[in-house]
């Protein structure tokens, strides 16, 4: 499966869809408009990736975990951007989902969450 920057809406509901729910409740408030990027990721596949993963929803985290790595792996760097500030960026407050989700992260989301560490540790 190929994301595009345009298509991550559709294709998120499309391979997600136990974040349908969720997703019909943004839609909702955007009044139909399409939803960014970073919004979408931050508030409809983040809340439900922590919630997993603190319920020890180990499929589901997967699921999602899988959706990460398919942006984070991808050409374009927005998507990769989506992963590091929208959703990694948030996680470093969350040690234990991140304790969780690490072993699940595939090699381009792990690459990602790495650089962002490194960042933080050589800006203190």
């Amino acid at each position: 499966m190929t994301v595009t920057w345009d298509s991550l809406e559709a294709d998120l509901i499309s391979h997600l869809p136990l974040l349908r729910e969720r997703y019909g409740a943004q839609k909702e408030w955007w009044e139909g408009d399409p939803i960014p990027q970073h919004v979408l990721m931050g508030d409809v596949f983040l809340p439900m990736l922590i919630e997993f993963a603190r319920n020890g929803q180990s499929a589901e985290t997967e699921q999602l975990s899988q959706f990460l790595e398919l942006l984070a792996i991808n050409e374009d760097v927005r998507l990769q951007e989506v992963v590091s500030v929208t959703v990694l960026e948030f996680l470093e407050g969350e040690p234990d989902a991140i304790g969780v989700l690490r072993p699940q992260f595939g090699p381009g989301t792990l690459r990602l969450l790495e650089e962002r560490e490194r960042w933080r540790r050589a800006h203190r």
